[in-house]
């Protein structure tokens, strides 16, 4: 078989080639011209250059290919090139795998296209979910990554090709910051932290190698044809157990400053009306719609992969964490 991995410089993409390659696959990996691509040229795999967002640098991107991991997405830019990236992008790669007779196509979505402000608070969220119903107020990411998902569900209701999209939780591992954005914020090269109010809520993580293992799976899991699966791995740890964790991990000795949500929220709404201000009008991201997005306290079900698949980590969290931090390189 033969695996096309679309976003291949990336995080999530370089470990799917590297498992890939580990597994015997055959992979073409796809890249901009001005990615990094040290990791992959030492690896024995095929590397096509070309951009999600020109459709003509992807002529012939599709030869040879069995299935394809679309994992790209532009995350930097203006919005503009983000949505060309990443929504466009989308659909140049399922019209081209349609186009190619592809067998299987995996889409990379996001646990950020729940409609977070309509979800209660507390709620334990599973892949029956709604979708954001306004991306737009979400930020950036949110938005591309929604209305992606959302074109990829009307290529599953009308055409025949065989589609899996899965929403893996927050990806960690070595050869990346480990300090999430949902921790809070960091100033002075992590010497103060300003931690958010949401001590006890869970995070949903998910170990990079249990992401790329079930992604892997799913390549042939024909029931998943047509599916939505969380990723995210079993055991569960808050805020302030990671936090912890992290700093003791990196030798940090911080200032940790807590911050209540509700006065984030307060700050969101002073914020909101200064964008109303014509001189002003839009410079603010933090908006309290954009702060239920990312910190509201709800919990987020990943059992129905690993149930249909008949699968468990071979790690334990503190495992993968002790891999993540002092182990993988």
């Amino acid at each position: 078989m033969k695996v096309l991995v679309t976003g291949a410089a990336g995080f999530l993409g370089s470990r799917l080639v590297e498992v890939l390659v580990d597994k015997k696959y055959q992979v073409k990996a796809l890249v901009r011209q001005q990615s990094n691509k040290t990791l992959l040229e030492k690896l024995p795999i095929e590397i096509f250059t070309g951009d999600l967002a020109d459709k003509e640098s992807l002529n012939g991107i599709m030869e040879g290919v069995d299935t394809v991991i679309h994992a790209g997405a532009t995350t930097f830019g203006t919005f503009e090139e983000q949505k060309r990236g990443t929504i466009d992008g989308t659909r140049y790669m399922l019209d081209l795998a349609i186009e190619a007779g592809v067998k299987k196509f995996i889409y990379i979505s996001s646990l950020v296209v729940y409609d977070m402000n309509s979800i209660p608070k507390n709620s334990l969220i599973n892949e029956s979910f709604e979708l954001e119903r306004h991306p737009e107020m979400a930020g950036p990411y949110a938005y591309t990554k929604t209305k992606s998902e959302q074109i990829v569900q009307e290529y599953i209701k009308n055409t025949d090709m065989p589609i899996t999209i899965v929403r893996p939780g927050l990806i960690y591992g070595a050869r990346r910051n480990m300090f999430f954005p949902h921790l809070g914020f960091s100033a002075l090269g992590g010497r103060i932290i300003l931690k958010i109010g949401c001590e006890k809520k869970l995070l949903p993580m998910t170990y990079i190698y249990n992401t790329c293992e079930v992604i892997i799976r799913l390549l042939h899991h024909d029931k998943g044809n047509g599916r939505i699966y969380n990723i995210i791995d079993p055991k569960t740890i808050t805020y302030s157990q990671y936090l912890k964790y992290y700093l003791r991990a990196v030798g940090l000795k911080s200032i940790v400053i807590p911050i209540p949500f509700s006065m984030l929220k307060l700050a969101g709404f002073v914020f909101e009306q200064l964008n109303k201000l014509p001189k002003l009008r839009g410079k603010f991201g933090l908006t309290r719609y954009r702060l239920n997005t990312k910190f509201k306290k709800v919990r987020y079900d990943g059992s129905l992969v690993l149930k249909e698949l008949k699968w468990y980590p071979e790690l334990s969290m503190d495992e993968s964490l002790e891999r993540a931090f002092h182990v993988d390189k």
